[in-house]
């Protein structure tokens, strides 16, 4: 449970089979306490630690976040890619429409991402109405050609994901406008 720093900023340094356990016990018991000591070892400032994204998530959805919790939530947020997609909808369920600003500004970075991409549609979807800024740039993504930005040397591959996410953006559409009505 040793955390390491790196430059001054501090980053998660466990290994997989400690996160696994953590997660695993906390999904067997539903104890909180699980998840609050091992976030309660991590420094405030995380900038790296890929269970936390799970564990705030958690949290937020089973009683709440403490107030340093939050911290580490929104410290995560800032932090571009896996972490900022990962915590944006804990942040959304946390904080609600306080949070669509910064939620707004980020998560059409990831829209052309095969990977980042759904999940951050299911973000906005799950704003629904409050999502609706977005729909300009939902449009621009369907009538698009060609959606996927990456390259999996794969023509095949590369079929799936775009479809994938066309229809991650058509769903995401259809929930912000069917909550407006």
């Amino acid at each position: 449970w040793a955390s390491s720093f790196t430059s001054g900023t501090a980053v998660c340094d466990q290994s997989l089979t400690r996160k696994g356990s953590v997660r695993a016990l906390l999904m067997m018991t539903w104890d909180r306490v699980v998840a609050d000591r091992f976030l309660a070892e991590r420094p405030e400032q995380l900038r790296r630690c890929r269970i936390a994204p799970a564990l705030l998530s958690w949290l937020v959805d089973h009683g709440g976040l403490t107030g340093r919790q939050h911290r580490q939530l929104r410290h995560l947020f800032t932090q571009p890619g896996v972490m900022q997609v990962r915590t944006a909808g804990a942040l959304w369920r946390c904080e609600g429409p306080s949070a669509a600003g910064e939620l707004l500004e980020q998560l059409p970075k990831y829209f052309d991402d095969d990977v980042f991409g759904p999940e951050a549609l299911r973000v906005l979807a799950a704003m629904g109405e409050h999502a609706r800024p977005v729909l300009d740039h939902l449009d621009r993504l369907v009538e698009s050609r060609h959606r996927v930005a990456v390259y999996l040397g794969d023509p095949d591959a590369e079929m799936r994901g775009d479809e994938s996410l066309v229809a991650a953006a058509v769903d995401a559409r259809e929930r912000i406008v069917g909550s407006a009505a």
